[in-house]
């Protein structure tokens, strides 16, 4: 049982389209074109309440059911919400409603300059549209409307080389585009927008095959220099910011071998160096938080899989797969101010299959290791944690009709 409560709460309704038009892939020069539309109202609900009675928390979900409950016709004079929930009284402090409309242009080409040799070029537009409308009643009040505008031409440039059937290099630069918004009422770090994301990205990698397809060996080598890096900050609520400039430069490595014709293995290794270069555009606000790593992006995560398959008879496959997975110590602020330590976890699973059903038992988490996986900090008190789940042990079944 709990004594107050805070509920966010988000209903979205939106329509979408996407046309293309493809040239056939039996000749030289292969292209595509086309354009995509979609737009979205997303209607959001923050409140809180009390609870004199304590009867909010009953160890289920205790969240109303806000069909309508945004309707602006259903405010009171003082631009709030009341909710009577089984005898308790929901203050529903912040509400907006946005409506979002973004739209795409893009080409794409691939030409086989020789057998082996291929060139990649794509250009692609975008522009959104963001209006919204709020009444809140953080910071003393407010309510109005706001609207904002993102757009941007992102060009691609690739080329691979088939040097054999069993190995394949290849080298890529291209821009990428990642929409700014308006944050939700509430969020009071200034400004109350966020921009857009704009990266220039370099990959250099291989796919390569061995030993008659048992042995498969990936790597890449990236590097890619952004501005207005997104990422989730707490301020009152959780809400996007930007870094004015971010490095990141890594590599990755990927591995799955066959030793035996029951047996595979996959394993999986990735290193991020991820770097706030600039945090603010203006020099003089906080270069504290200059050269600091990136929150929520771990220096390293390394996976480990091994799956064994065995025949019961004519009908019958018996599958067996343990899995592990381990990421470093992840900030999750800009001033890296506390951490996350090292996640590591075990998962198992058994399946039983025929062609026509499959009966799988699982185990997530093993050992039940507990520990925060995302964590925030709000000034002088102390930090909230979300904790990661615990062992879960279960049953699935799947027939094929």
């Amino acid at each position: 049982m709990v004594d107050d409560i805070q509920i966010a709460l988000n209903e979205t309704d939106g329509f979408s389209q996407e046309i293309r038009i493809a040239s056939p892939d039996d000749q030289a020069l292969r292209w595509i074109i086309g354009g995509a539309y979609r737009n979205r109202t997303n209607a959001y609900l923050f409140g809180g309440g009390s609870s004199p009675n304590k009867i909010f928390d009953d160890g289920f979900d205790s969240r109303p059911d806000i069909n309508g409950l945004l309707a602006q016709d259903r405010l009171n004079s003082t631009g709030n919400l009341q909710l009577d929930i089984e005898q308790d009284i929901l203050f529903v402090r912040d509400n907006a409603v946005t409506d979002s409309t973004d739209f795409g242009v893009f080409a794409f080409g691939s030409y086989d300059l020789s057998d082996s040799l291929e060139l990649t070029a794509a250009l692609r537009y975008d522009e959104t549209k963001r209006e919204q409308t709020f009444i809140y009643a953080t910071a003393g009040g407010s309510q109005g409307t706001r609207e904002a505008k993102f757009s941007e031409v992102q060009p691609k440039l690739g080329v691979s080389w088939q040097a054999n059937d069993d190995i394949l290099a290849y080298a890529n630069y291209s821009r990428g585009f990642r929409t700014g918004g308006l944050n939700n009422p509430g969020y009071t770090l200034s400004p109350n927008q966020y921009d857009e994301e704009i990266s220039d990205s370099f990959e250099i990698g291989s796919k390569t095959t061995w030993y008659d397809g048992r042995l498969i060996v990936n790597g890449a080598v990236f590097m890619l220099d952004v501005e207005g890096y997104q990422f989730s900050e707490f301020a009152s609520t959780i809400g996007n910011t930007n870094i004015a400039e971010a490095d990141i430069k890594g590599f990755e490595l990927e591995m799955q071998a066959r030793p035996t014709e029951n047996l595979t293995i996959n394993m999986g290794y990735g290193y991020t160096d991820a770097k706030q270069v600039r945090f603010t555009a203006d020099p003089l606000d906080r270069p504290n938080l200059d050269n600091k790593l990136i929150p929520f992006v771990p220096p390293y995560t390394f996976n480990f899989g091994i799956a064994h398959d065995k025949k019961l008879g004519r009908d019958l496959d018996l599958r067996t797969f343990v899995s592990y997975r381990r990421s470093g110590r992840t900030y999750h602020r800009a001033d890296n101010d506390g951490s996350i330590n090292t996640q590591e976890y075990w998962d198992a699973r058994v399946s039983l299959s025929s062609e026509r059903w499959t009966v799988s038992a699982f185990v997530d988490n093993v050992f039940d290791v507990r520990s925060p996986v995302h964590f925030f900090l709000t000034g002088t008190v102390n930090p909230k944690a979300t904790p990661n789940q615990p062992r879960s042990v279960g049953v699935s079944a799947k027939y094929f009709f």
